[in-house]
């Protein structure tokens, strides 16, 4: 009986490991960004800015730094109750956008990671694809990926929708830190 105990405990120590390492796999660790009001007051005015250059040369091209969106998104979701998420970091990689944060139900906290990517296809429609997406320790399974990859898409197309319809994207590139998009007038 105490061999079966030690067997037991030893293989349950092994998961253990082996779940904690697993977990790790693929989850960026980022510098820290500070939110700043003034980072997102800036992005209200690049944005601005951009539609003022629609309205007069029929294009625009909108950089954005992850200092900025960080700043404005975390400032934006303290103050509403729609999204359970806190401590939100955002941070452009690798070509990709990585989202994390402290996703809090029930009183228990776990951190979320997500890493996407935006592009955009023939028609001018931006396309999303969640690359990686993980609560705690645990990826969420690829049908709630592409459940969320459908809401993000079309919240991105409603939130376009309220600038006005006549824009189209043409290019959305991410670089090291910062997000370019460029496009026009239809």
């Amino acid at each position: 009986m105490k061999k079966l105990t030690l067997h037991f405990s030893l293989l349950v120590l092994l998961l253990s490991t082996l779940a904690c390492q697993m977990s790790q796999l693929g989850v960026r660790e980022f510098e820290r960004i500070p939110v700043s009001t003034e980072e997102a007051l800036a992005m209200s005015e690049t944005l601005e800015k951009a539609i003022l250059e629609a309205e007069q040369r029929d294009s625009f091209t909108i950089e954005i730094s992850e200092q900025q969106l960080t700043s404005y998104l975390a400032l934006h979701y303290a103050q509403t109750d729609q999204i359970p998420i806190s401590d939100l970091q955002i941070h452009f990689r690798d070509g990709q956008i990585w989202v994390s944060g402290l996703v809090e139900q029930n009183n228990l906290q776990l951190p979320l990671t997500i890493a996407l990517s935006l592009g955009v296809d023939l028609s001018g429609n931006v396309v999303v694809e969640f690359n990686q997406a993980q609560l705690g320790p645990f990826p969420l399974p690829k049908a709630v990926m592409d459940t969320v990859t459908k809401e993000v898409g079309k919240a991105f197309r409603e939130q376009l929708a309220t600038v006005g319809e006549e824009y189209l994207i043409d290019e959305i590139s991410i670089d090291e830190g910062s997000i370019l998009i460029r496009g026009r007038k239809k």
